[in-house]
């Protein structure tokens, strides 16, 4: 007989007996579908985390505070500067200031920052030229290059002061996003201008100041999303304290271990179970089905014949399987997908791909083959005699 000829029939007892197929059919096809839906799962959690985290420039600061909380020095940013991965460090350093025109006024905290550090605020934001320079907070309402006075205190005695102003221009705008515990309302300008301001408030030069000035806290900027954990360890282990947005979401990985260790389980489980289940199945559906085998033989047909067709009618049962279970994987993660975009949560979207395709085709034609061999080889090997006795 022909391999065409064993296919056919193959085929033609499929679709006679399609009605006891069902039952191992749904089993292997919710088997699959929860493979499929579970990693489709993973793989959109995963896609949507890289997307957010890696795209997102804020996720790069990490604030550094001193050994034993003691204040920070010059040397301590030079020893940190050092660290592989690190594209700027800086003192935090920070005032609260008034600005103006001849006809509007506005306050603002201004931060010293790094030009290194800028596009890590902004992408479109450019180097500062000169110390006088300033990116306000887009809230404000001043215009790009407006000429502003920025109002100071000098201390004149212990409980005194005498405000006085300095001009500088508006070099850009920026628009403020989360970063660090930075209060609303920052606007950036160079560390230089800002120390001289503190200088001139206790009546000194910049040197002088710059020589005794102990910030309480460091900026650090990452050059690089997937090196921020490892600088910042890197820093602790030389005895500093370090705070950074990712550092909440260190468990992460934990967290998505364990759910793909009990996902893993669960279909490992169910995977199991169809494979009892479709054994015992398709062992009582052979049965009922002695008589026929019997005919066969009597008819001439060779045990590798009856076994070859046997063979291509689970391989049927296998496709159509897979066929219904890919459908049914798509249509749902499609489903899934348009409800959490309808509800803005894209980060949990679906992927399905087709490697999920592949693994659903070999895990289900494994399934059958596995769960009902030994009942073929069992229906194949039983003489004419004894399966015609078989009703």
């Amino acid at each position: 007989m022909k391999k065409k000829d064993e296919l056919k029939l193959g085929y033609l007892n499929f679709k006679r007996n399609i009605i006891k197929s069902i039952n191992p059919m749904i089993i292997v096809i919710i088997a699959i579908l929860m493979l499929n839906l579970t990693t489709s799962f993973l793989l959109g959690l995963e896609n949507g985390l890289s997307k957010s985290v890696v795209n997102n420039d804020t996720l790069k600061f990490i604030s550094v505070l001193g050994k034993n909380n003691s204040q920070l020095g010059s040397n301590d940013i030079s020893v940190i500067n050092k660290i592989a991965g690190v594209k700027s460090v800086f003192p935090r350093i920070t005032s609260f200031v008034g600005l103006r025109t001849d006809s509007k006024k506005e306050s603002s905290t201004l931060l010293g920052v790094t030009n290194e550090s800028l596009p890590y605020f902004s992408k479109n934001l450019k180097p500062f030229n000169k110390d006088n320079e300033i990116i306000l907070n887009k809230n404000s309402t001043f215009a790009l290059r407006d000429k502003l006075k920025l109002a100071y205190t000098v201390m004149t005695s212990e409980n005194g002061g005498l405000q006085k102003e300095t001009d500088v221009t508006v070099m850009n705008k920026y628009t403020q996003t989360s970063i660090l515990d930075l209060p609303d309302n920052v606007s950036l300008t160079t560390v230089d201008l800002l120390m001289d301001l503190k200088a001139k408030f206790y009546n000194m030069s910049l040197k002088e100041y710059k020589d005794k000035y102990k910030p309480e806290s460091l900026i650090v900027v990452a050059n690089d999303i997937s090196s921020v954990v490892s600088i910042a360890n890197t820093i602790e282990k030389e005895g500093y304290t370090t705070n950074y947005s990712m550092k909440s979401s260190t468990e992460l990985p934990m967290f998505s271990k364990i759910i793909i260790l009990v996902s893993g389980i669960i279909i490992l489980l169910l995977l199991l179970f169809a494979c009892i289940n479709i054994n015992s199945v398709i062992n009582q559906s052979f049965k009922s089905r002695y008589h026929e085998i019997g005919l066969m033989k009597a008819l001439g047909f060779a045990k590798r014949n009856i076994l070859n067709i046997l063979i291509y009618e689970v391989f049927f049962i296998a496709i159509s399987s897979f066929f219904i279970s890919v459908i049914l994987s798509k249509g749902i993660t499609l489903a899934i997908n348009n409800f959490m975009l309808a509800k803005n949560l894209t980060i949990a979207s679906m992927k399905f791909n087709y490697l999920q395709i592949l693994a659903s085709f070999i895990i289900i034609l494994f399934i059958m083959f596995i769960s009902s061999l030994k009942s073929i080889l069992k229906a194949s090997r039983l003489n004419p005699i004894e399966n015609l006795r078989k009703e």
